[in-house]
C-alpha cells in the first residue's frame, strides 16, 4: 500500500468539507444557514443573467436524451464519452417571469441564455417511475416520496431538446 491510498481520499474529503464550509459561510453572511448559502451560491452562479431585484423562484436540471445504443457504448468504452458526452442543462425560473438556461460544466455555466416564460414550454411530458434501487433506499422512503421526475421535450426558440430527469417542481413553476 502506498501513501496515495491513504492520502488521496483525505484530500478529496477535505475538498468536499471546504466546499460545504464555504457554502455555510455564504449562508451566514446572507443571514441564514446552509440553505441560504445554497441560494447565495445559485444566485452567484446565475449572476451574469439575473437582473437587479430578480430572484430565483424555481430551480431544475435536465439531462439531454440520447439513444440507448450511444449510452451503452459510451459506458463500455470510456473514449466514446468524449464523442457523446452527457449534457446536463441547468434551468431556473425567476420572479420576473424569465427562464434562464445553461449547460452545466465543471467550472460553472457554459452558454447561459435567458428566455421569456412564454417562449419556453414543455411538451410530451411523461412521469419517470422510480427504479428498484430508489424504492429500497431508506432516504427515498423517508424524504423522497413526493419527488417526481419527468421526461419531456423542451420547446425553445432555437429548437426542441428532449430532456429527462426534469424535476416536477420546475415543471409546475414553469407552467404557473
Amino acid at each position: 500500500m502506498s501513501v496515495f491510498t491513504y492520502l488521496f481520499p483525505l484530500i478529496i474529503f477535505g475538498a468536499i468539507g471546504f466546499y460545504y464550509f464555504r457554502i455555510y459561510q455564504k449562508g451566514k453572511a446572507a443571514g441564514g444557514g446552509m440553505m441560504a448559502g445554497f441560494q447565495a451560491a445559485a444566485h452567484e452562479r446565475w449572476q451574469g443573467l439575473i437582473g437587479p431585484g430578480e430572484t430565483i423562484a424555481a430551480y431544475g436540471t435536465g439531462v439531454l436524451w440520447r439513444p440507448y445504443w450511444q449510452a451503452l457504448l459510451a459506458s463500455q468504452v470510456p473514449a466514446l464519452r468524449l464523442v457523446w458526452p452527457t449534457v446536463v442543462y441547468e434551468m431556473v425560473v425567476t420572479n420576473h417571469g424569465r427562464v434562464l438556461m445553461g449547460e452545466s460544466g465543471m467550472l460553472g455555466l457554459k452558454g447561459g441564455r435567458a428566455y421569456d416564460r412564454g417562449a419556453v414550454r414543455f411538451d410530451q411530458v411523461v412521469e419517470e417511475k422510480p427504479g428498484l434501487a430508489m424504492k429500497l433506499n431508506p432516504l427515498y422512503q423517508a424524504f423522497g416520496k413526493g419527488h417526481q421526475t419527468f421526461e419531456a421535450v423542451l420547446q425553445l426558440p432555437e429548437g426542441p431538446r428532449r430532456l429527462y430527469s426534469v424535476p416536477g417542481t420546475f415543471l409546475s413553476a414553469l407552467q404557473a
